[in-house]
């Protein structure tokens, strides 16, 4: 994977507005991924910063009770050029590789839950993942 360039970044933020996607349950809690491991994992493309490509992914996930995220789908697409595609992808990828830390029932065990991201590129701000 290449490192974020200097002045490239990417923040992390909670999307209480994205729809839920795909096997929703209503009363499903929220999940938190480990937006440490979200900001070593997700990064430009070569062909994204050639193209000086800014934009915001829109992301959900379930997370299984043992912190594996199961499904990830994206809810806002980046954009519509391939450069645009391939940080989708990229987003999807690290959701399912960093682990999450699943919500707890009425006894305090771990269960399946889901979580929604906004993932940012920007070319000009310091890096930074803003916490949920």
């Amino acid at each position: 994977m290449l490192a974020l360039l200097p002045g490239a970044c990417l923040y992390a933020q909670p999307n209480p507005e994205a729809g839920a996607g795909p096997n929703t349950q209503s009363a499903m809690p929220a999940a938190k991924p480990q937006t440490a491991c979200l900001s070593r994992e997700i990064e430009y493309t070569p062909a994204a910063m050639r193209a000086k490509i800014q934009c915001s992914v829109g992301v959900g996930f379930f997370v299984e009770s043992n912190g594996r995220t199961s499904e990830a789908f994206i809810t806002e697409s980046c954009g519509e050029t391939p450069q645009h595609k391939q940080l989708d992808r990229v987003v999807l990828q690290a959701m399912k590789t960093c682990p999450a830390e699943p919500s707890l029932d009425a006894e305090s065990r771990p269960m399946r839950s889901r979580g929604s991201l906004i993932i940012t590129f920007s070319l000009d701000r310091l890096p930074a993942v803003m916490p949920n």
